[in-house]
């Protein structure tokens, strides 16, 4: 799949098309959580770019540089609904892929690649992140490298069908909790699993934590 980037320092991105999916996991998972139910067909529509991978810890220290943002510090443990054991703290620097951050910083990067670039760039709402996951997959989309924020508040239900987006869009919500979809390489493989959903609390920045982009067309 032919992929693009709107600058040097912007993610690659690919295309995504309209189209219809599966979200959420059927009542015979067992590895799913009540957030993940009850399994419904999503329409998408119109399509949208989405970034390949997590942004990387290059596209987000020249958003650093570019603006006066200031990054959190970054927990010691990785958030999710289970007892999980603390992950070691990364460098952000070093690392691949933008880690330890907040909810906040991904918003702040977006807006910055917005006005960088004159295209409207946000998060990925939980929805969309599936529909990409299951409709094109890998190896087109890289993940397993970090959990990711997505634009929702956090929902212990799915919506139903045509509710989908109740999201944090451009500050319209102010959101106790975001949602993370996907997990890291260090994660339990159920939280890697597409309907996944877990709770990150506004604020915080935690290791193994990332994020993906969406940009409208």
């Amino acid at each position: 799949m032919k992929s693009f980037k709107d600058c040097a320092d912007c993610p690659e991105m690919v295309h995504i098309g309209a189209g219809t999916a599966g979200i959420g996991a059927a009542d015979t998972d067992e590895e799913a959580t009540r957030a993940e139910r009850p399994w419904h067909t999503a329409r998408i529509w119109p399509g949208f770019a989405l970034s390949r991978t997590a942004v990387t810890s290059a596209s987000f220290q020249a958003f650093l540089r570019d603006t006066p943002w200031t990054s959190g510090v970054c927990s010691q443990s990785v958030v999710a609904n289970d007892d999980q054991a603390a992950s070691p703290l990364v460098n952000r620097e070093t690392s691949m892929y933008a880690s330890c951050v907040s909810a906040g910083d991904a918003e702040a990067y977006v807006g910055w690649l917005t006005a960088h670039t004159g295209q409207r760039y946000r998060l990925p709402t939980a929805v969309e992140w599936e529909y990409a996951a299951r409709t094109v997959g890998s190896p087109v989309l890289r993940s397993g490298d970090v959990a990711e924020i997505v634009a929702d508040c956090w929902q212990d239900r799915l919506p139903q069908p045509g509710f989908e987006n109740i999201a944090s869009q451009s500050g319209e919500y102010d959101c106790p909790a975001r949602m993370l979809k996907g997990g890291s390489a260090a994660d339990d493989a159920k939280w890697r699993r597409a309907s996944a959903r877990r709770m990150l609390p506004h604020r915080a920045a935690l290791v193994d934590v990332g994020f993906r982009v969406v940009r409208d067309e």
